[in-house]
């Protein structure tokens, strides 16, 4: 009982704060703004307790107030979605919160560095410290707590150190480009947006880029693992690859209860999500979908659709089949604003739980009091200004305690709603509900509870997900009427007991043929009608082809009698000449190219005819005898061939084949070919998995992706050849003629005018046709060496990649350390900066700040889902 008492400890507090039930209906407010307090809130649906739950938003969300509805409020958040949250948890007050995708920068009054967490508040844990003058990116933006991005790290920062002085960016997604120019040079990469921001090195063209945010100029990008920014307009996504191609889900053995998110191949793609079981049943369009109870024993896949500049679609691989815990999840009661006479009844979720109940009154300055037992209670004169809640006990093989909501405080019974009955008492899927309320012509608003899901409308349809649930219907008083009242529940019949499809047993029939049918569920009880070409032909359990039926289509209708209801109709069967004989014509496989792990399905033409599946890969008999194989890994570079043959009346053998992996289009050599310059070999499909060999004729000179011309090769060809490894299979070859050294490599080039006025090349160019990729102008280099002596060298530097990390790598070092910043961002330490000798770098919130964030739940607010990329290692939670 030790949950109870802590029920009525809580029920005491809560008890001066039970909001006074606003006027029911919808009503159009004026546009106002307030605030979520407590700890995570959640928007629904539906105004109330039942509706699915669309999102959960942090202590100091700003909403915009669209209206009200009863104690709910329909609101609009900071991410433009649009639903109702429960007013006990929003404060009055607030401003109209920051657009998502606003720039800002990092501030701080000490000058020290300030901490990014994982979640809202100083409890959780520290991604890492950020220096002043940092430029991120506002995602969701909250009075105390803003959810931002930093390159392509994700995490909570206080809003009192983020200035929003900027404009804003609409976020745009990641996409892949590469780099362009209309002279051949390099481009530069800068550590900010302008041209005043340090070089981080020079990059040719045809190099592939990640965006990671599009702006109006500046695109912040990634080459590899290093991030910054390139002008925009030296950057394209003509001839680059942005379609989806793979997706997979987090959780691919889930319970009831767990949270689903999905991973994409390009990471991060920009996608619309249709979230489904094996049926085909759409469960959901959102980002991450939460399972069901009535998702036990199904099976559940997603399918992602590219947007924007995304292209392609991908399903994943189904899940196994879901467990259904054994776990209370809630308790709810029918109705939250009683009448001194209404019957309340409590339901659970899992709507089958079994369980046991006790109810309980509380009011400011009384001593909370149990007042029942058992699923329903009937509410009495002295419960009368009180608010009811019920405690749900798990029995049995079940677990668990939960706390229902309190009620708004009861009041008395007055020139109001009576009672209200659904017009059915044991609904199929299919049916259409309605309800009657009294007294006659009473005016309400009603709303349909089916298991935990509410819905608002005078009807309601019964679903196929529907059966075995238990439906409830309330009746809520407006236009002069008052109170509330919930029908009695009904339950839609099981849908073993639906009859949902019918299949004729025989796939081809001629004259003579008897032909017999299966129901779903088998063996169902039923009555029959035999079609042909439309017409009524039979009631029988069998009907024998006649000469007359040859060439028309026979079809057969069920209907369920006794315990079984629903109808179902089989699809058409032909019935041929005896003279005709069945030939396979054709099969064909759904791929023409795959990787390891992907499934081939072959169909086969014409579609009805019967036939057996044989495989080979390479040569060798595969043990697959359906119409779909698996690709493994040792498959890759062999052909892939089904064959088909006809049994039974079936005769004839197709075969169509292709080769696995994904093939090699074609590799080219990019810089420039001359002695002392480092080629690169790109391949078609970019970043394509491949092995390289550099040759000088017969001489191996290279086995990377590079290749540093040796003097000793001037004028000679270089070739590289690109093999598939991994998924990718085939060869392709290229080659470059190193040019001859110049007479005096002293001398400019014709035409070319060598000068240090950077903004002369649009600040982004460089301009020594000597040395493309190389920096000539801005950082004082001597324009009279008559050696290619460029002003920036390979050293090595320790800067923080984009994981965060801290590793050190080679790169373009321009004089004056990377970014121009005073310190190495790498040497602020996690826990305030101790190697720099301040005496804490990390600050995130004031010294009183510990009581802004909230941790209440008041039994509305879930565990936050704190967002991350799956596909990086580096900071962050994991699912």
């Amino acid at each position: 009982m030790k949950k109870l008492t802590a029920l009525l400890l809580v029920a005491v507090m809560l008890a001066g704060i039970l909001p006074v039930a606003l006027p029911g209906g919808t009503a159009k407010a004026e546009t106002k703004y307030m605030t979520v307090v407590g700890g995570w809130l959640r928007l629904r649906s539906q105004p109330n307790f039942y509706a699915t739950t669309l999102a959960s938003y942090y202590t100091g969300t700003t909403v915009e107030v669209i209206g009200t509805y009863g104690e709910w409020y329909n609101v609009k958040t900071p991410d433009s979605r649009t639903g109702y949250m429960y007013g006990k948890y929003l404060s009055s007050g607030g401003s109209k919160p920051v657009a998502p995708g606003t720039a800002a920068t990092i501030i701080s009054a000490n000058g020290q560095g300030v901490k990014l967490r994982t979640g809202p508040s100083k409890g959780y844990g520290v991604i890492g410290v950020y220096p002043v003058g940092t430029a991120v990116t506002v995602l969701s933006s909250g009075t105390y707590w803003s959810y931002i991005r930093i390159g392509t790290t994700t995490g909570y920062m206080m809003s009192e150190f983020l200035s929003t002085g900027k404009k804003p960016v609409t976020p745009t997604g990641e996409y892949n480009a590469r780099v362009i120019s209309w002279n051949g040079y390099g481009v530069r990469l800068r550590s900010g947006p302008s041209t005043g921001n340090a070089i981080l090195g020079v990059y040719a063209v045809g190099t592939p880029v990640t965006v990671l945010q599009h702006g109006a100029t500046w695109d912040y990008i990634r080459i590899g693992s290093r991030v910054g920014y390139m002008m925009n307009k030296f950057l394209t996504t003509d001839g680059v690859d942005n379609t989806v191609t793979a997706c997979q889900i987090s959780n691919e053995s889930p319970k009831t209860g767990d949270v689903l998110t999905v991973y994409t191949r390009p990471a991060n793609a920009m996608v619309a999500y249709e979230w489904m079981n094996e049926n085909g049943v759409l469960l959901s369009t959102d980002a991450a979908y939460k399972v069901q109870g009535s998702d036990a024993g199904h099976k559940i896949y997603v399918k992602v659709t590219g947007i924007g500049l995304f292209t392609g679609s991908a399903t994943s691989k189904a899940t196994a089949a879901v467990v259904a815990t054994k776990t209370l999840f809630g308790a709810f009661i029918s109705n939250t604003s009683p009448v001194v006479g209404d019957t309340l009844y409590a339901t659970t979720d899992p709507s089958d739980a079994n369980c046991t109940y006790m109810w309980c009154r509380a009011k400011t300055g009384v001593t909370p009091k149990f007042v029942g037992t058992g699923s329903s209670y009937k509410v009495k004169a002295e419960d009368e200004g009180y608010a009811i809640a019920v405690v749900a006990i798990a029995q049995g093989d079940w677990s668990g305690e939960v706390d229902s909501a309190y009620t708004n405080p009861v009041t008395a019974p007055g020139t109001g709603i009576t009672g209200v009955a659904i017009d059915q008492a044991a609904p199929v899927v299919g049916d259409t509900l309605t309800c009657t309320v009294q007294p006659a012509g009473a005016k309400a608003d009603i709303l349909w509870t089916v298991g935990t899901d509410g819905f608002v409308g005078d009807t309601y349809t019964v679903k196929t997900e529907d059966a075995g649930k238990v439906i409830t219907v309330s009746a809520t008083g407006k236009d002069g009427y008052t109170g509330t009242k919930v029908s009695a529940p009904v339950t839609v019949k099981t849908a073993d007991k639906v009859i949902t499809a019918v299949v004729i047993n025989e796939s081809i029939a001629h004259k003579g043929d008897e032909l017999t049918f299966t129901t779903t569920p088998a063996g169902a009880d039923c009555t029959v009608e035999w079609l042909v070409d439309g017409a009524a032909a039979a009631a029988t359990a069998t009907y024998t082809v006649k000469t007359g039926d040859v060439g028309k289509p026979i079809t057969v209708k069920v209907t369920g009698k006794g315990e079984y209801t629903g109808s179902a109709a089989s699809t058409a069967l032909i019935p041929v000449p005896d003279s005709v004989t069945d030939v396979v014509t054709g099969v064909v496989l759904d791929k023409t190219q795959a990787k390891t792990g992907e499934v081939l399905t072959a169909t086969v033409e014409p579609a009805m005819a019967d036939v057996v599946y044989s495989w080979t890969v390479g040569g060798a008999a595969q043990s697959e005898t359906t119409n779909q194989y698996t690709v493994k890994s040792d498959d890759i570079g062999k052909e892939i061939q089904v064959t088909v043959t006809g049994q039974n009346t079936w005769t004839g053998s197709k075969s169509a084949k292709m080769t696995a992996g994904i093939k090699l289009e074609g590799v080219v050599i990019t810089g420039t070919p001359k002695k002392g310059e480092t080629l690169t070999a790109v391949v078609t499909p970019a970043g394509a998995d491949c092995e390289f060999t550099w040759k000088v004729g017969d001489t191996l000179v290279s086995a990377s992706s590079t290749y540093v011309v040796d003097p000793a090769y001037e004028g000679k060809t270089i070739t590289v050849t690109a093999t598939g490894a991994g998924d990718y299979c085939g060869e392709k070859t290229g080659s470059v003629t190193v040019a001859a050294a110049a007479s005096d490599p002293g001398m400019e080039e014709p035409g070319e005018k060598v000068t240090t006025d950077e903004g002369s090349n649009s600040g982004e160019l460089g301009n020594n046709p000597d040395a493309p990729g190389i920096i000539d102008g801005g950082n004082s280099v001597n324009e009279n060496k008559e050696n290619d002596t460029p002003e920036i060298t390979p050293e090595t530097n320790t800067e923080t990649d984009d994981t965060g990390d801290g590793n050190s790598e080679v790169e373009m070092q321009d004089g004056d350390n990377d970014g121009g910043e005073g310190n190495d961002v790498s040497a602020l330490s996690e826990d305030g900066g101790e190697d720099i000798g301040q005496p804490e770098a990390g600050i995130d919130e004031p010294t009183d700040g510990e009581t802004k964030e909230g941790d209440g739940d008041g039994g509305e607010l879930p565990n936050p889902i704190i967002p991350t990329d799956p596909m990086n290692e580096g900071p962050g939670l994991m699912f």
